[in-house]
């Protein structure tokens, strides 16, 4: 994968150079890209680092952090606990503050390849955890729930590409639908915490501040879901003050 730097007057040049520490030929690492700030997470669907050696298919996704000179390095790679052959997870990967999505389009819990995905939040500099796996109420064989996914703020959108919505019966269908998850409504964090780092204080008050008036859209600061982030809403934030 490649960086590049906007120099002003349709000028780009090239930055960095990145590569996985453990790349392996068809790993297919930068698949799918996403970056937010001094944050990149890139999806290698083929790769077999989460397989102890097999050929095995089960994909990974890959942070890189930006240090203070401007030099990107490899962060940390993450692959879900459940991980297994021909998941290829990695396949659409999406970033947000410091929370990545990252699908298991072939996943099979559902059936086979009705597919998945995972939410994980950086914890700490180089510390990722995985904080939950999430599939479609209505999921079925061959759904390739994560053929694409996006997030931000709270707010995770994830396409199915093959889901037989549009004509129920037909296997062969694949009319295709998306499917839109809060966060907050999952309970992944306490109202108030709107960066999802575990403490509800003065960046989340910013935050609640920045979109005051409006429907909040995409933050989760309308805590009560009035339509409109006021005074309500601010009074749940102070409300679960830590400081």
């Amino acid at each position: 994968m490649y960086t590049f730097q906007d120099q002003g007057s349709d000028s780009w040049i090239e930055t960095d150079k990145l590569v996985a520490d453990d790349a392996f030929q068809d790993d297919q690492l930068g698949f799918d890209v996403d970056f937010d700030g001094d944050l990149i997470v890139a999806g290698a669907p083929l790769s077999d680092s989460s397989c102890q050696g097999l050929l095995c298919n089960g994909g990974a996704a890959y942070v890189f952090a930006r240090d203070q000179q401007g030099d990107w390095s490899q962060e940390m790679r993450i692959f879900p606990d459940d991980v297994a052959n021909s998941d290829f997870f990695g396949f659409a990967v999406g970033i947000s503050g410091e929370t990545v999505i990252a699908s298991s389009v072939r996943e099979d819990d559902e059936g086979n390849g009705a597919g998945a995905v995972y939410i994980f939040k950086r914890t700490a500099p180089g510390v990722w955890s995985e904080l939950i796996k999430l599939t479609a109420d209505d999921g079925q064989a061959g759904d390739e729930l994560g053929y694409s996914a996006a997030i931000d703020g709270v707010i995770a959108v994830v396409g199915a590409l093959r889901d037989d919505v549009a004509c129920p019966g037909n296997p062969n269908c694949d009319s295709g639908s998306a499917y839109v998850w809060s966060l907050r409504q999952l309970g992944d964090a306490a109202p108030g915490d709107l960066d999802f780092n575990g403490a509800v204080n003065g960046a989340d008050l910013a935050n609640l501040i920045s979109v005051w008036g409006t429907t909040g859209m995409g933050t989760g600061a309308d805590f009560n879901g009035d339509g409109v982030v006021n005074g309500a809403d601010l009074a749940t934030l102070l409300g679960n003050w830590t400081g």
